[in-house]
């Protein structure tokens, strides 16, 4: 059983309009159980949007249209004065937003190591076949391939291992959302 906590809180700032908000906003106590709520649809019309640090984080995961729906979106709460980005939270951002690229770039690399080209075959009793000759090719275009896109990966990584803070979420957030109310 829980133990009630025998200190009281400090109020002695507290407004008196802010004290008794709960009395302004639902002065009826007994209707509290039978208050008809918004649908989530209807409330999303005109609440105020609080990002947390998994949300600034999400794109990430997602793909470039994502990305591109999500700042949209963003955007559209931000021009209205709905949008609201806790300090805690964008700080949060900075911090955490290493570790995402080093996932994609952790998952590039384990999906580039899986890719395997078999070696020529050699029998060479079957060198005169033409299905033999055509295999050989078959084989030699599939190693020429996994060359081609091992150094494609390589690319990419150096090119994401360059990013300093200018990865594509960040800069999508730094271009078009530098009027987020900062919240303590």
């Amino acid at each position: 059983m829980a133990k009630p906590n025998s200190e009281k809180p400090d109020l002695s700032g507290l407004s008196e309009e802010a004290a008794f908000l709960a009395e302004t906003l639902l002065p009826d106590a007994a209707s509290a159980f039978t208050l008809q709520k918004k649908s989530v649809g209807s409330a999303l019309q005109d609440a105020d949007v609080v990002l947390d640090t998994n949300v600034l984080l999400l794109p990430y995961r997602a793909g470039a249209s994502s990305l591109k729906q999500i700042v949209t979106a963003l955007k559209t709460l931000r021009d209205g004065g709905r949008l609201f980005v806790p300090a805690r939270v964008a700080r949060e951002f900075a911090r955490l937003r290493p570790a995402k690229l080093g996932e994609l770039l952790q998952a590039l690399s384990d999906q580039s190591s899986r890719v395997i080209a078999p070696e020529e075959p050699a029998y060479p009793l079957l060198e005169d076949l033409d299905d033999y000759r055509v295999l050989t090719d078959a084989v030699k275009a599939l190693q020429a391939a996994r060359k081609e896109y091992t150094k494609a990966v390589g690319a990419l990584r150096d090119h994401m291992l360059s990013w300093e803070g200018n990865d594509p979420v960040s800069t999508a957030y730094s271009e078009s959302l530098l009027e987020w109310k900062n919240t303590a």
